[in-house]
């Protein structure tokens, strides 16, 4: 029941960076870089969810005594690789968009907590489980537009080299795990209708928290009231490079009978050209 945890091979990446000192900046965008900061913010906390809602199933799924099966190496994987992204963008969050942009990131990331601690208490484990995996699609939807499309690889190309280390890394690695707490979705429950009404409601909560992050972080700026940053965030999601349009085609995927994230394989993406500061280490717990 486990085969397609084996579709994503892959190790945790050892990104090492330095967060100071740099131009931290897409290209004379600023409302681009606050909509790459309120992604950011939403990672630690995110992230952490992620992993709580598949580590609560790993006992049904791995027999003791069998901790090097197939499910076992790649939830793994999955937690090594989502703890890295946790604690670089919680890193990232402190040191650049609080402390360079002056942002009140204590805030933001207590009010992104609250939000995931509600979810928590409110909805059972199936459905916690059925949320990871609609973000789960998010993200590698994302991913794949960033490295996998021309205008992605476009807007990647305007990104100051911190930038676009660090999204590249995320990238790749959200494109490699994609399918593993589908995987664990789909052994433990599997029920289509949780999957696509989860998608549906997560869908208008992520958007919500995204724009919400996003007016607040242009409101510290004095970017809020200004039309070129109206313009520059119309441009950014719809027209060039436009990233709500590209996500229509595989955010209904979603909705197909038998879908699922590795039927759009990104292997070549994932093992494309790796920036020789990021080296693959073994993952474990």
């Amino acid at each position: 029941p486990h085969e397609t945890l084996s579709r994503g091979r892959g190790n945790p990446r050892i990104l090492t960076l330095t967060l100071t000192n740099s131009d931290l900046r897409v290209k004379d965008e600023p409302a681009a870089t606050e909509f790459m900061h309120a992604l950011s913010l939403l990672f630690p906390e995110g992230e952490t969810m992620f992993v709580k809602s598949v580590l609560h199933y790993l006992p049904r799924l791995v027999d003791k005594g069998n901790s090097d099966s197939p499910a076992a190496r790649h939830i793994r994987m999955f937690v090594a690789q989502e703890y890295r992204h946790a604690a670089l963008h919680e890193r990232y969050n402190k040191e650049i968009v609080g402390e360079q942009f002056g942002h009140d990131v204590e805030a933001i990331q207590a009010a992104v907590a609250a939000r995931l601690k509600f979810e928590h208490s409110s909805f059972s484990h199936e459905f916690q489980l059925a949320t990871t995996c609609a973000l789960e699609h998010f993200t590698a939807m994302m991913a794949h537009f960033l490295l996998g499309t021309a205008r992605g690889r476009e807007y990647l190309g305007m990104f100051d080299p911190f930038h676009r280390k660090v999204w590249t890394w995320h990238a790749k690695e959200e494109m490699e795990h994609k399918g593993v707490a589908f995987d664990v979705y789909q052994a433990v429950c599997g029920s289509y209708w949780v999957r696509t009404l989860s998608m549906i409601r997560t869908t208008a909560i992520f958007i919500l928290c995204i724009i919400l992050i996003y007016l607040k972080l242009l409101w510290g700026r004095g970017l809020l009231f200004k039309p070129a940053t109206w313009w520059a965030s119309f441009k950014l999601l719809l027209v060039r490079p436009g990233l709500l349009p590209s996500l229509v085609v595989p955010w209904l995927d979603y909705f197909r009978p038998g879908f699922h994230p590795w039927d759009q394989n990104d292997n070549t993406l994932i093992n494309g050209s790796t920036d020789p500061e990021m080296e693959t280490v073994p993952s474990r717990l």
